[in-house]
């Protein structure tokens, strides 16, 4: 949810005009011009989630003060029409499902979302000190969004549970971990969350010696990082690729004294 994922608004905010256009596309949205707004959203893949959420988001705050539940309705119902087109987009139904999760919450729902959001931050806050004590938060964070069919909130919980993983050294659990966010920072189209994800399994599958694997999960966050437009984001992930399949290719490549060593001829 918005809340939880300031670096991506930062970035957006960063890009100014040549993102998406709130005021324009509101306008497509009230003329039904749907083919401008499919047109805008695969233009800017990544910015997605971020735009249409920002109404769901505005429409709980709003119930919380107390504002007219009428303005909570029409936030919700603008967000849901533009995740609907945001699947016509990109296919499949999976930012409609969250929408319309987000939209249909009962009072205890939008409270458990909340916690959440509170456990999120308090591992996040923990992690670098404590691990353990942020995979506790995390892990019930998880629970909480998970069956309010908040994916955003899931994918980030389970990304940062695979670095509380790795750092205590619980590397097949830190992968399965990472290999789950990727997955679901892919179906909702969070490029450089995605990448990121991958290249933590990587460096996971480095760690234990499984080389081949990890040159795998390399190239799919070479692949995924190119389609990031923020070119300083996309540069940054890439050198992290980089640096380490360096560090693969020097393990696979002969000692070089080694060969020196050896008898010529034998």
């Amino acid at each position: 949810m918005i809340t939880w994922y300031l670096p991506m608004l930062m970035v957006m905010a960063a890009m100014g005009a040549e993102g998406l256009d709130r005021d324009h596309l509101e306008k497509c949205l009230e003329k039904k011009d749907e083919a401008a707004i499919i047109k805008a959203f695969k233009a800017h893949e990544e910015e997605v989630l971020p735009f249409f959420d920002e109404y769901l988001e505005n429409g709980l705050a709003a119930l919380e003060k107390g504002q007219p539940k009428t303005e909570t309705e029409a936030l919700h119902a603008k967000g849901v029409a533009f995740a609907k087109l945001a699947d016509a987009a990109f296919g499949g139904d999976v930012f409609a499902r969250y929408a319309r999760s987000f939209a249909g919450w009962t009072p205890q729902q939008q409270k458990e979302f909340r916690e959440g959001q509170v456990e999120y931050r308090k591992g996040r806050d923990a992690l670098a000190a404590d691990p353990a004590k942020a995979l506790s938060h995390f892990e019930k964070s998880i629970k909480l969004c998970e069956p309010l069919g908040d994916t955003w909130g899931h994918a980030m919980c389970l990304s940062k549970v695979a670095a509380a993983q790795h750092t205590l050294n619980r590397h097949a659990e830190a992968i399965e971990a990472a290999t789950k966010a990727a997955s679901l920072n892919g179906s909702i189209h969070l490029l450089g969350a995605q990448a990121g994800d991958l290249i933590a399994r990587a460096q996971c599958l480095a760690d234990t010696d499984k080389d081949a694997e990890c040159e795998l999960a390399l190239r799919a966050a070479m692949e995924v990082s190119k389609r990031i437009r923020d070119e300083k984001r996309q540069a940054e992930l890439i050198k992290k690729c980089d640096a380490l399949q360096s560090i693969i290719s020097k393990k696979e490549a002969p000692d070089s004294s080694e060969k020196e060593a050896k008898p010529q001829g034998k």
